[in-house]
């Protein structure tokens, strides 16, 4: 089974950054264990910069939930099935981030993708992802 990254291209999303979404990443193990694999848990999300950490799970999420829901009808994905290998971000909310697929069925497919903010209010982001195969 091979995924086409023609599915990828130009996703936009709303990200929220919300009190809800910071105490539900403070509080619940069971979401980050959900949609965070250990080693990103570890490499993202283990700052004492609270806001970063946000700001990282936020792009994570984001980022999963997009490949997850473009992919969705070609290879049905749980969260813990696409892991974000790098993620680089400036404050304006742009990067670039590195995916790849962790499925036996599905070895060495791997994602480059590039988000931009392109819409800002009190409690939310609009990013646009442009997400291609590498």
């Amino acid at each position: 089974m091979s995924a086409s990254a023609d599915h990828l291209v130009g996703i936009g999303c709303d990200t929220e950054h919300t009190e809800r979404f910071a105490s539900l990443l403070a509080e619940s193990d069971r979401f980050l264990q959900r949609w965070f694999t250990v080693d990103e848990r570890q490499r993202f999300l283990a700052s004492d910069n609270h806001e970063l950490c946000i700001l990282n799970a936020t792009l994570l999420f984001t980022l999963k939930e997009c490949v997850i829901k473009a992919l969705w009808r070609q290879l049905p994905l749980l969260p813990d099935a696409v892991e974000v290998l790098d993620l680089d971000h400036s404050t304006d909310h742009s990067g670039s981030a590195s995916v790849r697929l962790a499925r036996p069925e599905c070895p060495g497919i791997r994602f480059d993708a590039r988000f931009r903010q392109v819409d800002h209010s009190f409690d939310s982001t609009v990013l646009a992802f442009d997400i291609q195969s590498s």
